[in-house]
């Protein structure tokens, strides 16, 4: 397995979002970054990238991977994500996310409507369910109470029922972070583990792949992730 370079515009386009939103607003800005590591089967096949700008009023989320899986030099398999959130004092405002799952292209576009978040794909399909609406981007602790998760690579609200798994063997964590990190497992029609740690920082997932294997995020800067 070889683990992809990064990004060729993910800098860019982070960047480039952070100066769209210093430019609209002249409120008081923190913006943190997180990276992650993504494992199949213990191996690094990609990166994860996850920036969290918080204004006064609003949050904005930029969430970025990459994947690519190699057999004896040959890429075998290729994924690419990129998804921007909007949340405000109501919740979930706009969502955009479009995906390259290895040449197969999906979007979705959505945005809140009265108390309705609503959301279409690129194959026609509109659906919309009241608020309070979580992406399946994992960065807000609040999805533990959640009984439905937007899956943004399928565009399908997925039922679910979250409670702690204290049993679930932690993530590989390279830090101290693990020492506070809370196991939640997702069961319904989406099945993970995921982590936060008292702070309600997302630590990272666990999950089974399309093919059995076993997938991992871990964050590698939770405990010293970048604030500006």
């Amino acid at each position: 397995m070889q683990v992809p370079p990064p990004f060729g515009t993910t800098a860019q386009a982070i960047a480039a979002l952070a100066l769209i939103v210093a430019s609209n607003h002249a409120l008081a800005l923190t913006q943190t970054d997180y990276e992650f590591d993504i494992l199949r089967n213990g191996s690094p096949v990609g990166q994860h990238e996850l920036r969290i700008l918080r204004l006064d009023d609003e949050t904005r989320v930029l969430a970025l991977s990459n994947i690519r899986v190699t057999f004896l030099g040959f890429t075998v398999y290729r994924m690419r994500y990129h998804s921007e959130e909007v949340w405000d004092v109501e919740g979930l405002k706009v969502l955009t996310v479009d995906v390259d799952d290895d040449g197969q292209s999906s979007r979705i576009d959505g945005q809140r409507r009265g108390g309705q978040f609503h959301w279409s794909s690129a194959d026609g399909r509109e659906a919309s369910e009241p608020l309070p609406v979580y992406p399946s981007n994992h960065w807000n602790p609040s999805v533990i109470g959640a009984s439905s998760v937007l899956n943004t690579l399928t565009g399908q609200s997925n039922r679910i029922a979250v409670s702690t798994a204290p049993g679930e063997k932690i993530l590989p964590l390279p830090d101290a972070s693990d020492s506070s990190a809370t196991a939640y497992q997702y069961r319904g029609e989406l099945n993970l583990y995921s982590w936060y740690d008292r702070q309600g920082r997302w630590l990272g997932m666990r999950f089974k792949g399309r093919d059995g294997s076993n997938i991992e995020y871990v964050c590698r800067n939770c405990a010293d992730s970048t604030t500006m």
